[in-house]
């Protein structure tokens, strides 16, 4: 597969992170590079993170999934890459964010 053709998703667990969830979203969706898709699924928080998640649902490059009982990061990252579809996985934490060129880095560098 040529450096073109590959995608990264993003993948991040969240739990009760709602303040720095929406800021963390927001550094992906700035990305100078369209060759991603973004996972999150949300660990069962107590906090609003749900809400702030609704505000992305309808993004097509956003796939948002919701845990019943909070599982741990671990399990909820292995679910996380077992949803992806993509040549490259990248963990990301909720309250963490990307820097605008970091997909195009990432994906310059695994040529």
């Amino acid at each position: 597969m040529s450096r073109e053709e590959k995608k990264i998703s993003i993948l991040v667990p969240n739990f009760n992170k709602a303040l720095f969830l929406e800021d963390c979203i927001k550094t992906i969706l700035e990305q100078t590079s369209e060759r991603w898709s973004l996972y999150i699924r949300d660990d069962a928080s107590t906090d609003n993170s749900r809400e702030i998640l609704k505000q992305f649902e309808q993004h097509p490059k956003v796939f948002i999934s919701f845990n019943e009982q909070n599982l741990g990061c671990a399990a909820t990252l292995h679910d996380l890459i077992q949803l992806s579809k993509n040549d490259i996985v990248c963990y990301l934490g909720s309250d963490d964010g990307l820097t605008c060129t970091c997909v195009e880095e990432i994906l310059n560098f695994s040529n």
